[in-house]
């Protein structure tokens, strides 16, 4: 978790910056999305070689050197001058960052048992959630007082802190996943899996606009400062880091993970809908409704996990870098492309039309149910 904590603070952090990054490059909402999605973007890249990675050569290993090298990119990104050597340094120390997601939840399934890993892997999603709303609160306060090197200085000390705590702590135990299923399918030949991927993809987009966007919103058509509006974002992460334990916990008790993730996308779906009719509300109301909707695209992410190395158990690190890969691919290409489809309309009106994708993701998960089995 402590790794988690310190990877999370760039890909999840970064939107607090967002006026800050648009007024300091003079970034048009496209350019701004392409920014923010940066790291997102290495993410995608390297996760599936990250967890392949920890199934040869172990978590701690895998985990303390790309968190390593996540902090000496960002050190170098101090240097940048301009937008597009910034953004492509941010990619590099997202690929670095993956090491933690993509290894951290191999560790937690070799841990717990299948009847604890949805509330052990949401409990280890909670991690990042935390670790970005602290950076949300911390990097525009560090950018106001010191400019983006300050913020980058701090996004080396997340990283760093997560490569320590990394290497001070036990190695996973041994552990052999055919004893979970010994007649397990491939990746490739798992519908199940892949069912999973759409599912999730879909979920994904909304997860990627609200996030990246929602300050943004709140401080050019709301009014709001950059603190404030970052101070937003971190409420929507801790508030998603609560609902993860929460559906984690469901998920181990009636042992149907589908179930949890269909009711958390077609919640999301409905709120976030709710929030784009209400954008004449008061501007509080309108962010409380947002920050809700976020939050309930970003509540299943543990279990998804959880479900997916119940389905591919004997080789969980690849299955979970795989899937992470896709839908980290996924919240990397939506942000660019919302940003480019919306030009000059109202943001908070435009997220109606993405609630139509975490409702889509609902009825895949729905599929899942019929086809998938008990735990799942």
């Amino acid at each position: 978790m402590g790794a988690q904590f310190g990877a999370a603070a760039l890909p999840l952090g970064l939107p607090s910056l967002g006026p800050f990054l648009r007024a300091e490059f003079g970034l048009s909402l496209f350019w701004l999305g392409a920014l923010l999605v940066a790291p997102t973007a290495g993410l995608a890249a390297a996760s599936y070689w990250w967890g392949s990675a920890s199934d040869r050569w172990g978590e701690r290993r895998v985990i303390v050197t790309g968190m390593a090298g996540a902090a000496a990119v960002e050190l170098g990104a101090m240097a940048a001058g301009r937008a597009w050597a910034f953004g492509g340094l941010l990619v590099l120390a997202g690929a670095a960052g993956a090491a933690a997601p993509a290894a951290s939840g191999k560790a937690v399934v070799a841990w717990f048992p299948p009847g604890e890993r949805g509330l052990a892997l949401s409990l280890r999603h909670t991690a990042p959630m935390i670790g970005g709303a602290c950076a949300a609160a911390v990097l525009p306060l560090a950018a106001t007082q010191w400019g983006l090197r300050g913020a980058l200085a701090a996004l080396v000390s997340f990283a760093l802190g997560g490569a320590l705590i990394a290497l001070l702590i036990s190695p996973a135990p041994a552990w052999d996943g055919r004893a979970d299923a010994p007649a397990a399918p491939t990746l490739a030949r798992s519908p199940a899996f892949w069912t999973m991927v759409l599912a999730g993809s879909l979920v994904a987009v909304g997860q990627g606009i609200l996030t990246r966007f929602l300050p943004e919103y709140l401080h050019a058509e709301r009014g709001w400062t950059q603190a404030a509006a970052g101070a937003a974002l971190s409420a929507t992460l801790v508030l998603a880091a609560v609902l993860r334990v929460g559906a984690g916990i469901a998920s181990d008790r009636h042992g149907r993970r589908a179930v949890t993730l269909r009711n958390q996308a077609a919640l999301a779906g409905v709120a976030l809908a709710v929030a784009a009719a209400a954008q004449g509300a008061p501007a509080l109301a309108a962010a409380a409704l947002l920050v809700v909707a976020s939050s309930l695209t970003m509540a299943g992410n543990g279990v998804a996990w959880a479900a997916v190395s119940d389905m591919v158990p004997h080789r969980p690190g690849a299955a979970l870098g795989l899937y992470s890969a896709i839908l980290v691919a996924v919240i990397t290409a939506a942000p660019p492309l919302f940003g480019a489809a919306v030009r000059d309309a109202a943001l908070g009106t435009a997220f109606g039309v993405v609630a139509a994708f975490p409702l889509a993701g609902a009825l895949a998960f729905r599929a899942l149910e019929r086809r998938a089995g008990p735990r799942t």
